[in-house]
């Protein structure tokens, strides 16, 4: 299937833009530069310590330089995977985003923020940023319909995860060439209710983009959703089996020999 376009979307409400991509949101001010030095350490303090649990918060520096910040695994990725990811996206992300005070990011395997502002246990249901891919696909209606319903089931599913990590991923059949995969997470430091809020200011958010996408990633700074149609792979070719000969075959064989 090929896509024909796509388009990245960002709604911000807080501040001024200054760089933005698919899953990053930026707040331009120049801060000072014992500011920029305590973000550096809250960085590398990040890094260091995402892996351990999949979820990390730190403050760095005195006001009014001061920095609080906030780093996770997202999904079932690795600890060394996420470290990784964290890692080389902040580093990457800053090259550009070199004079904002305050940032949110979400990549594939993990989810970074920082700000001057507390927000550790604050739901983020202000700044929206989505970004999706769109094209026609055979029955359109009842592709829209199921993936409504596959994004209210992993909706319930994150919010009602009895192990506190308000995750959830998982895939469902659309035809006989394509599924439907998903998934949707909230930040640690939120509560269930806040999850269940701010899942619904995103879904809310998506109601509001065009109805032809087939590939989307939608968040705030403290929750995401990921949907897309995936083609099925086909199963790898079965690969031949030679049998044995059989004992009867052999003593056969060995009967003829002594003969």
């Amino acid at each position: 299937m090929r896509l024909d376009f796509s388009i990245i979307l960002l709604l911000i409400t807080a501040a001024m833009i200054k760089h933005g991509r698919a899953e990053s949101v930026c707040f331009e001010s120049l801060g000072s530069s014992t500011s920029i030095g305590n973000r550096e350490s809250l960085i590398r303090h990040l890094a260091a310590n995402v892996s351990f649990t999949g979820f990390t918060t730190a403050t760095v520096g005195r006001p009014p330089d001061q920095v609080h910040g906030l780093g996770m695994c997202v999904g079932n990725a690795s600890g060394m995977d996420c470290r990784r990811c964290v890692t080389e996206a902040i580093t990457w992300d800053l090259t550009i985003l070199t004079n904002c005070t305050s940032a949110f990011s979400w990549e594939t395997q993990c989810m970074w923020r920082y700000s001057p502002e507390n927000f550790v246990g604050v739901v983020d249901v202000e700044n929206k940023i989505a970004s999706y891919s769109i094209n026609n696909v055979t029955e359109h209606a009842r592709f829209q319909e199921q993936r409504r319903m596959f994004l209210n089931n992993l909706t319930v599913s994150t919010v009602s995860n009895k192990t506190g990590f308000m995750f959830s991923m998982g895939e469902i059949g659309f035809n006989a060439s394509h599924k439907i995969e998903g998934l949707v997470q909230c930040t640690r430091d939120i509560s269930k209710a806040g999850c269940g809020n701010c899942l619904a200011t995103v879904r809310s958010f998506i109601a509001d983009i065009d109805d032809d996408w087939i590939s989307l990633e939608a968040a705030t700074g403290s929750c995401m959703m990921r949907c897309r149609l995936q083609p099925i792979a086909p199963p790898p070719p079965a690969e031949p089996f030679n049998y044995p000969p059989s004992s009867f075959a052999s003593r056969a064989f060995r009967s003829l020999n002594m003969q």
